[in-house]
């Protein structure tokens, strides 16, 4: 079995008894993955050992749209066709590890933007990929229809929505290669 295969059946193993965070937080901090599947066109983007190939970076400073545009733009891809997107986030390891990761990468970082949008009634993610997890806060999502986005608060891991013009923060960009 491959180093790479153990990591994500532990990975499994640890999201099926319910972690608690100090053991989400040994668990990433074990994580001996070869992170050189997400060296790309110079950032170092980090991996999620959920899935090795899924890397993120994150980016200061914008609103969400700014943010949307910014991972979209393709200024990361070197001239290769990438989908670049606002992040999703499918379990809670991935929740805790984009949280830890984002607090040590960059000091003023306390919420990030994630790729979550209201349409309709209902929240997605800006890839497509089906809302399987969700972390929101107590009493979030609230009703007020001008808070069509959604942040990580890195503080306590859990999800608010915010309006997505007018605040700007933190934001996690991903790929899956």
């Amino acid at each position: 079995m491959s180093s790479k295969n153990l990591v994500c059946l532990l990975a499994l193993f640890i999201l099926l008894l319910e972690p608690s965070f100090e053991q989400i937080k040994e668990a990433i901090q074990s994580n001996k993955l070869d992170d050189d599947c997400c060296n790309l066109f110079g950032i170092q983007w980090l991996t999620l050992s959920t899935n090795p190939c899924k890397c993120y970076w994150v980016g200061t400073q914008l609103d969400w749209f700014e943010a949307y545009n910014n991972c979209a733009s393709g200024d990361y891809d070197g001239g290769f066709e990438l989908l670049i997107t606002l992040i999703s986030i499918d379990s809670a390891f991935e929740n805790q590890k984009i949280r830890m990761s984002s607090n040590t990468t960059s000091a003023s970082c306390t919420q990030v933007f994630i790729g979550l949008t209201k349409k309709g009634n209902d929240w997605t993610w800006v890839n497509g990929e089906n809302l399987t997890y969700t972390n929101w806060r107590s009493g979030y999502p609230d009703n007020n229809i001008l808070n069509g986005c959604a942040l990580l608060n890195l503080s306590d891991g859990k999800w608010t929505n915010v309006p997505c013009i007018g605040l700007s923060t933190c934001y996690a960009c991903e790929t899956i290669l």
